[in-house]
């Protein structure tokens, strides 16, 4: 249930600072193509990790509004809602979502806007949800099953604005939200078809980045605020 998601997440809060790494030099040196910046809530790791695939894998919606309330708390993620003027799920492909039973990204997506509203206010014509704007043409193999180097290929092609809303897009400010960024490659294919679609910037928000294998943390820094990932 929402409640009892909700309790579990606070604990989770209590055990761990979430603190999330710095980039590594690979991703310092490689910026993701199409995308002004990305923000992520999380690390990947415990003890959220368990929390996000429940509510990813375990056909548990209900954890939605908990984790979303850890997205809205990041400053970079909150700044980002309030000054865009779409907020686009990444979609999933219909096969996917008849397996899975709903869109974690569109649940996200929701209940993040219902909480940046809520503690800040949003006006009407800002981060207007639009879940149908971007649509998966194609299929593709889960991400997760893929080591790095394949996974660009796997999503070439997979994204592409919709032709009856695509002249909307030109000009506007979007935020793409996510669930979970290991290489990135996802959010990159996502951005390019929102950048051809004419958007003047497109901004990644993920709830939370994964660390690369053997990747590890330093001790966090006072005062540091590690959960914004800024794009060169």
């Amino acid at each position: 249930s929402a409640a009892s998601a909700a309790s579990a997440a606070s604990a989770a809060s209590a055990a761990s600072a979430a603190m999330m790494p710095p980039l590594c030099d690979d991703c310092l040196a490689e910026p993701l193509d199409g995308l002004d910046a990305v923000h992520a809530a999380l690390s990947y790791q415990w003890p959220w990790q368990g929390c996000i695939d429940a509510f990813k894998f375990g056909r548990q919606p209900g954890w939605a509004p908990a984790l979303a309330e850890r997205m809205a708390a990041q400053p970079g993620i909150a700044a980002a809602i309030r000054q865009c003027d779409v907020l686009v799920p990444l979609p999933l492909h219909r096969e996917r979502l008849a397996e899975r039973g709903f869109s974690q990204t569109l649940l996200l997506a929701r209940a993040l806007r219902r909480q940046i509203a809520r503690r800040y206010g949003l006006a009407p014509e800002l981060a207007r949800l639009r879940h149908d704007w971007l649509v998966r043409t194609r299929h593709t193999v889960a991400q997760s099953t893929l080591p790095l180097e394949e996974r660009l290929r796997n999503l070439e092609g997979a994204f592409a604005a919709k032709a009856l809303h695509a002249p909307r897009l030109y000009g506007a400010r979007a935020v793409l939200i996510d669930d979970v960024m290991t290489s990135g490659s996802t959010l990159q294919e996502a951005a390019l078809a929102l950048q051809r679609a004419g958007c003047a910037t497109v901004v990644g928000v993920v709830l939370a980045r994964t660390e690369k294998p053997g990747f590890e943390r330093p001790p966090p820094q006072p005062g540091a605020s590690p959960a914004v990932v800024p794009l060169p």
